[in-house]
């Protein structure tokens, strides 16, 4: 009941909600985001982008018992570290430029011409 009471107060944008809101699931958020993203900088941004979209999707949510706010705000802040990863995501190769073979270091195939029909 506490957190349909939260929900109900929440879409009123009553601003001490959103304060016990941020207060009561903040911790939870950043533990969650901090399994996707390493550094702290971009933890904070996503966090801060996740609850800016909790506070303008308030109203699309639907309070479907105990457990289903947080469980909605967690699968937003995942997608949102998600989409973070996608936009930054940059190639790694495990093998350094330095270590792949030059073009003059390929060894020529035989012509299959020079080669007798006897010795094929």
């Amino acid at each position: 009941m506490i957190e349909k009471k939260l929900v109900e107060r929440l879409r009123n944008k009553e601003q001490a909600a959103w304060k016990e809101f941020y207060e009561f699931y903040s911790s939870h958020l950043t533990y969650v985001c901090m399994r996707y993203i390493k550094g702290q900088e971009d933890v904070r941004d996503i966090l801060q982008n996740s609850f800016i979209k909790i506070y303008h999707s308030i109203n699309k949510f639907e309070y479907k018992g105990a457990g289903s706010l947080k469980a909605w705000i967690t699968r937003l802040l995942i997608n949102e570290s998600l989409k973070f990863l996608r936009d930054t995501a940059t190639l790694e190769s495990s093998v350094s430029s330095d270590e792949l073979p030059s073009i003059e270091d390929e060894i020529e195939e035989p012509l299959f011409d020079d080669i007798p029909e006897s010795e094929i």
